[in-house]
Formats: C-alpha cells, structure tokens, sequence
C-alpha cells in the first residue's frame, strides 16, 4: 500500500500503465486488511457471554465503535433467509424503530456505542410477547419511498442538531444551518457540489492539465430522485447522495461515480 502512495499515483496524474500495475496491489490490500478486521472482530465476539435471547432463535447483532468517543449510527445489515420478518431488541428489551429494504436488508439506529467499544442487540424473527412497544418494521413499499416529483419542503432535511436544504434542480447543498449555534455553516450555496471539466491535455496522457480546461464545464449534475427512509434523508444527484441521520449532529455525503466511458 505505501509503495503506491507515490505522490503521481494518489492524485490520477500517472499513465495508464501505473493504474494497471497498482490496482491489483490495492485489491490485494483491501481483500487481505478487510479478511484480518473481520476474522479479529469475530475473535473478539467468540469471547463475549451473551445473555439470554429474547427468542429462541434470535440472532445477536455486534456493533463496535473504533473510534475513541460515543457515537449512534444507523446499522445496515443483510437478513437471513430464515428471516422474513425481523424485529431489533437491544438487551433492554425494548424494540427499536427498524425498517425493511431491497433486496434483503435491514437499517436500525444503533444508539450510544461507547468509545472503542460495541454494543449488542437482537436479531428476532418475530415480536416479543412481552413487547407492547409501537416499534415495527416498515416494508421497503411504505417505508422506503421514492420521489420523482419534488416538493420544495420534502426537501429538507432536518434534525434537533441540524437544517440541510437541499437545491431542487442539481442536488447540491443551498444551506446548512446549526441550529444549536445559530449560524449558517456554508459561505454560499453549493455545498457537496460536483464539477467536471472536458480537459483532453495537450501534450501527453499524464502529468499535463489543459490550461484552459476551466472554460470547458461538462453538464451539472441533475437530481433524479429521493430515497426517504429511517433515520436518515437520501437526495441523489446523478453521482452523489446526501444522509442526515435523525439524531446525529452530522450531514454524511457519500458521492458513487460511474464511468460509463466503452473501453
């Protein structure tokens, strides 16, 4: 890994011929780094007394914070055939707000994870007899919806902590606002923003920038649709999306880019 971080290879300035040699490398270390993450978790997991499950077949559910303060995060995990329907329990008892989604997963807020530390909850197939909680699991039809027609309220995205607005026509951030401090956050609208510029070179494939490239913008981004679903707020753009947890002081923006370019 640290025999690519060459500062030509970080930035995508080589040739093709550097990519082609260090992509593999990188494969290699991300097979092998995440194979050792997942066998030391389970390691830790195996050596943990578990109490006694809600139900029979209940499955329990590890998380663990790496990081060294609390946190709450929503939780993806992928169902088991066995599990139609599922219910998340933390060791309380008490059922917690989940929902079903395509194809077969399941998003919960697993709250108050202690710093480097984890926390575990249960995995059920069916409610408690003894829960009279108003928690349930939405389906991926009532509980995931997705919009093609937007509304200027349904876009934004708004917690205790924070107010993200976000623009209609592209996608990007108009504001965000702290609503603890009482202060817009963004010096102007654009925030999480997306450029590209054509840039042909003019000499070789690597290490030249056409000069003039700022002159060429390619199209903006254009929002196509709106995933709405448990604790968190999803505006997607052609290549970006945008998630407010409903409890955390925190906009995560996660931005996926296709190359549809032939080979």
């Amino acid at each position: 890994m640290l025999f690519n971080q060459f500062h030509d290879i970080l930035p995508g300035s080589s040739i093709t011929e550097v990519y082609t040699d260090a992509l593999p490398t990188w494969q290699e270390v991300e097979e092998v780094g995440s194979k050792i993450l997942q066998n030391s978790l389970n390691a830790i997991a195996s050596h943990i007394t578990l109490p006694e499950p809600p139900q029979p077949d209940s499955l329990p559910i590890f998380v663990f914070n790496s990081l060294n303060w609390q946190r709450s995060e929503v939780i993806v995990i992928d169902l088991p055939d066995s599990f139609p329907n599922a219910y998340v329990y933390n060791l309380a008892g008490v059922a917690l707000p989940c929902q079903l989604r395509e194809p077969s997963e399941l998003i919960f807020l697993a709250g108050d994870i202690p710093s480097l530390g984890y926390r575990i909850f249960w995995l059920c197939s069916a409610k408690s007899k003894n829960d009279h909680s108003s928690a349930h699991p939405d389906d991926s039809k009532t509980g995931l919806r997705k919009q093609e027609h937007f509304y200027p309220k349904r876009l934004t995205l708004e917690n205790e902590f924070l107010r993200v607005i976000v623009d209609e026509e592209n996608g990007d951030l108009s504001s965000i606002f702290d609503k603890v401090n009482h202060r817009e956050v963004l010096s102007q609208a654009g925030g999480n923003q997306l450029q590209a510029f054509q840039d042909s070179g003019q000499y070789w494939d690597a290490w030249n920038i056409d000069p003039n490239y700022a002159e060429h913008p390619l199209p903006p981004t254009q929002l196509k649709s709106i995933h709405e679903s448990l604790g968190r707020f999803l505006g997607r753009a052609i290549w970006g999306c945008v998630i407010a947890s409903s409890v955390i002081a925190a906009v995560d923006c996660r931005n996926h880019i296709y190359n549809h370019l032939a080979n």
